[in-house]
């Protein structure tokens, strides 16, 4: 059976045009170190782009819908971007990279059926969006907040739940956590917190060190 591939010159413009474009929301996501970063955005842009290429080569003269296969990229990407979402206890974290994930599936979906205005404007006003407006969100949803960043020092992984439950108690939103075990295998976790100006930190600390399993805890 024939089918109609396009050159090797259209091949190479597509899918180069799809690396960069995917390629530029990916480098923001890595500089914030999500576990998808450039490889993963450039992987997904470029085979979407494929994909696209191979359906529409399939459907040239035939009675075959090409949306047939991009709908199964736009559908399959979600396994991918669930990937990315870590839960500990109440924080959701990775939704906004999985957000991208899918958007870079519809990008390289655009330029490999040849929409290269439509993929080219989509890809600046995504990374307008990760950049431009979390500095805008920064300044404005929460300039009535302050920073901080905790350290604790755990007996058991299993305690940073009651830790997340006691700092929402509070009124504070947890908005990062990096958790890890050092070297004398202890349980340290590094929690990043916006904090209303109403919050007292001194008070935080004495209800975290009343968490059972809280060995340590301290303002960075």
């Amino acid at each position: 059976m024939n089918f109609s591939f396009p050159d090797t010159v259209e091949t190479l413009t597509k899918l180069s045009l799809a690396l960069v474009l995917s390629g530029l929301i990916g480098m923001e996501r890595e500089s914030k170190e999500r576990p998808a970063g450039f490889r993963t955005h450039v992987l997904v842009g470029m085979g979407s782009c494929l994909v696209m290429m191979i359906s529409y080569s399939v459907a040239a003269g035939r009675n075959f819908d090409p949306a047939r296969l991009a709908a199964q990229v736009v559908s399959g990407i979600g396994f991918l971007g669930a990937g990315t979402i870590i839960r500990h206890g109440d924080v959701v974290r990775g939704l906004t990279t999985a957000a991208s994930l899918w958007t870079v599936a519809g990008i390289g979906l655009a330029v490999g059926a040849g929409w290269y205005a439509g993929a080219a404007a989509t890809s600046v006003l995504v990374f307008l969006t990760l950049w431009l407006f979390r500095q805008i969100e920064w300044k404005w949803l929460h300039k009535r907040q302050q920073r901080g960043t905790l350290e604790c020092l755990l007996t058991h992984e299993a305690q940073l739940s009651q830790v997340l439950t006691t700092i929402n108690s509070t009124g504070a939103r947890v908005t990062g956590i990096e958790f890890a075990t050092d070297e004398a295998d202890q349980k340290r976790a590094q929690i990043t917190l916006n904090l209303p100006r109403s919050a007292l930190r001194d008070s935080i600390l004495t209800q975290l060190r009343q968490v059972e399993g809280v060995q340590w805890v301290e303002w960075l």
